[in-house]
């Protein structure tokens, strides 16, 4: 699945779920929601960290997914092109000097 196939599945999922929402979801939303999310994978590094029998490697993946999607819509709310973005990005960070 590329990119572009996991934005539209993602938007499509978003869409269904907020249908009867009383309103839309923002840009504010998809923000503290993708902050949630960053604070559940802290917690199960935290977990990991104190070796408690608390972490949950399955858990953690699951938690760096949901943020992974949560940037998506973050991004398709604020209409970026993000293959396009993520392409820019990394042609910058291999061009730099120290990397040569």
């Amino acid at each position: 699945m590329d990119l572009n196939e996991i934005e539209r599945s993602i938007m499509e999922y978003v869409e269904k779920r907020w249908i009867n929402a009383p309103k839309s979801p923002t840009i504010e939303d998809a923000f503290i929601h993708l902050t949630e999310e960053v604070g559940e994978i802290a917690r199960q590094i935290f977990n990991k960290n104190l070796g408690s029998d608390k972490f949950d490697k399955d858990n953690l993946k699951e938690e760096i997914v949901d943020a992974f999607l949560d940037i998506i819509v973050l991004a398709k709310m604020n209409n970026l092109d993000l293959e396009k973005e993520v392409k820019n990005k990394l042609d910058k960070l291999h061009s730099r000097k120290e990397l040569r």
